[in-house]
This record gives C-alpha cells, sequence and structure tokens, in this order.
C-alpha cells in the first residue's frame, strides 16, 4: 500500500515544481554606482506606456498598457505617487512629459520580448522582457537602466499569459527602487 502513494507523491511534486514560474533582473552598466534606492515615498512618477509588444507576426495588442499598469502597480503598492501617462517611443520626449506633469521621476518602459505559447500542449513557455527605465527630473538623465525578465514552466495548465508575470517580475525592481 505505501508503495503505491510513492508514484503519486513524486507526479505531484514534479507538477507543483513545473508549475512555478521564473524571474530575473540584469542591471544596466551604471547600476553599480546606485547604492541606495532612488524614489522617495510620496514622489511623484510619472509611467509611460510602451509600444505593444510583438512576436514575430503576432503582435500583442494592450500589452503596454498591462506592462504601464503593473509598472504603477508596484510603484504606488510601496509608496510611491505613480500616475500613468501617454503612450511614449522616446526617452527624453517621456522626460519632457514628465516635466510637463511635475513628476521628479520619469519610468519609460520597452518591452523587448512578449510570448504567449501554448505551453501546456507545446511545451514553450510564455516569456517576457521588459526594459525600466528610471529618469531623474528636472536633468532629464537615466538614473537606472533595469531589464526585467519572466519565464513560465511547462506545466502551466492554460493558467499563465505574460501580463500574469508583469508583477512578480517588476517586484524586485520595485522593491530596490524605492527608498523605505
Amino acid at each position: 500500500m505505501k508503495l503505491s502513494i510513492v508514484p503519486a507523491l513524486l507526479a505531484t511534486l514534479l507538477a507543483l515544481v513545473g508549475c512555478t514560474n521564473s524571474y530575473r533582473i540584469e542591471r544596466g552598466p551604471d547600476a553599480a554606482k546606485q547604492v541606495q534606492p532612488l524614489i522617495a515615498k510620496g514622489e511623484r512618477v510619472l509611467v509611460t506606456i510602451p509600444q505593444d509588444g510583438a512576436y514575430g507576426a503576432t503582435k500583442y495588442d494592450g500589452s503596454g498598457l498591462s506592462t504601464q499598469q503593473a509598472v504603477v502597480a508596484s510603484l504606488s503598492g510601496l509608496g510611491a505617487n505613480a500616475i500613468p501617462g501617454e503612450r511614449c517611443d522616446d526617452p527624453d520626449v517621456a522626460a519632457a512629459m514628465g516635466k510637463k506633469a511635475n513628476a521628479q521621476w520619469v519610468v519609460y518602459t520597452r518591452i523587448h520580448q512578449w510570448e504567449d505559447r501554448a505551453t501546456e500542449w507545446s511545451g514553450l513557455p510564455d516569456r517576457i522582457r521588459i526594459e525600466v527605465r528610471t529618469i531623474s527630473l528636472p536633468s532629464g538623465a537615466p538614473r537606472d537602466i533595469t531589464i526585467v525578465e519572466g519565464s513560465s514552466k511547462w506545466a502551466t495548465f492554460g493558467g499563465d499569459r505574460p501580463q500574469d508575470m508583469l508583477l512578480p517580475a517588476l517586484k524586485p525592481w520595485a522593491d530596490s527602487t524605492i527608498k523605505r
């Protein structure tokens, strides 16, 4: 009887391990200069909308807005006064938008990778790769450039999408960016 439980337990454990997503952040070359978090609680941060992500010929409508909403939620949850801005393709234009909005900071994002795969039958994971650029105002100089990545595991059972990975992937970045 006990031997019949072992395969069931092993299968359950493998399924649970296969259901966890992985996340990673990579700081830019100037990150070593950033010893302490940048944004103080209550400071006004304008968050722009990036262009929608694409994979091959497939464009993911709304992925830019989902990215902006996740950044705003991540920063707001830690006490920043994050406000949504407009769609923007240029960090210099984003800085000008931030100045006009009387913000102390601008968070400019760019989607490098957005793959929504049928993981449950193909075994190919969903993936996101987002550039997060934190720009100081009024200077307009980027103070931090971070790449945030997420990848689903193969056993998603159809429940994961790239937008579901945004908040957990952005959490380490936001934690290191907001002053406590």
